[in-house]
């Protein structure tokens, strides 16, 4: 995945199981693979005739990173999956524990990518993987991705707390990564993967992905009957993640 800062800096976020990966000789959080796949930032000018940074970031396993942005100050969010029980979160963090096959990672660095600032898990035992991240004007992070996790975490005010059959779901947390503000599935009777998030001005949270099967739609959708084999979906929550406002297939 791929992002601009303000400064227009590139940063690019993946994996890699190269234990020498391009990393400066200043500008980097970690510049060891901590083992098997880890995931990685790197930052680049904007002619690209540069690399400003770069870090490892990961565990003793496996540390997939597929989404990444910045907020309005500089700060760097990435989000994955790993199954290392070692992964580097922080103290204070919403969740320090690893809690199955493999957890979504929610990581925050600073613009130069010397320090983490924040980190944490988010899971509940089976395979649960970040797809992509936005933030929003208040600083607050937007996860979404897919889970076959039947407890994945919800919120009491969640716009669907029931598990269907391979979900989406979409995840919120403060700045700091200390609490998770709000959680919800999204998904029907097939599998269902995010792979895309955006917030729009006014706050809303629109998701993109794929399902095979029933979804949720509404009564004003640009389609509302699924087409085949795997269509497109896109959802519009509002801010807290209470209510699916407007839900289309393509």
């Amino acid at each position: 995945s791929i992002t601009i800062d303000s400064s227009n800096n590139i940063f690019i976020t993946g994996f890699t199981n190269s234990t020498n990966f391009p990393i400066p000789a200043v500008g980097y959080y970690d510049r060891s693979n901590a083992g098997g796949k880890d995931a990685f930032v790197s930052k680049f000018n904007d002619g690209l005739s540069s690399l400003l940074a770069s870090t490892y970031i990961g565990g003793s396993s496996t540390d997939e990173s597929y989404g990444i942005s910045t907020d309005s100050s500089g700060n760097v969010f990435i989000t994955g999956r790993t199954n290392s029980n070692n992964f580097n979160t922080t103290t204070g963090s919403s969740d320090i524990s690893p809690n199955g096959n493999y957890d979504v990672f929610v990581s925050k660095f600073n613009n130069q990518l010397t320090s983490l600032s924040a980190s944490t898990y988010l899971g509940a035992g089976n395979i649960d993987e970040g797809r992509a991240i936005a933030i929003n004007s208040t600083g607050y992070v937007y996860v979404t991705g897919n889970t076959n996790s039947t407890l994945f975490p919800t919120n009491t005010t969640a716009s669907d707390r029931t598990f269907n059959t391979y979900d989406s779901f979409v995840s919120a947390f403060n700045p700091s990564l200390t609490s998770r503000t709000a959680s919800t599935f999204l998904g029907g009777t097939g599998t269902d993967e995010a792979r895309a998030i955006a917030i729009n001005g006014s706050g809303y949270v629109y998701v993109a992905g794929r399902t095979t099967g029933s979804f949720p739609t509404n009564t004003t959708a640009a389609d509302q009957v699924f087409g085949g084999q795997s269509d497109v979906f896109v959802s519009k929550f509002d801010r807290n993640l209470t209510h699916l406002v407007d839900s289309t297939y393509l």
